[in-house]
């Protein structure tokens, strides 16, 4: 079981619950939260087909 009573900040519950940053669960979890930031913004109409390279750090073509 994993001990919460020391935990100070958001970057130290996500590094129990996830790993420190590098490894591969940390790597997954950092996946899919960037890949739900995109989702939502696509949603809601703040990323357009311009602005998904740079919200996502991929180089355009």
């Amino acid at each position: 079981m994993k001990d919460y009573n020391n935990i100070n900040t958001f970057d130290e519950l996500i590094e129990l619950e996830h790993g420190k940053i590098g490894t591969e669960n940390r790597n997954k979890y950092e996946e899919g939260a960037q890949m739900f930031i995109v989702s939502e913004m696509s949603k809601t109409g703040r990323i357009s087909c311009v602005g998904f390279p740079r919200a996502t750090n991929i180089a355009p073509h």
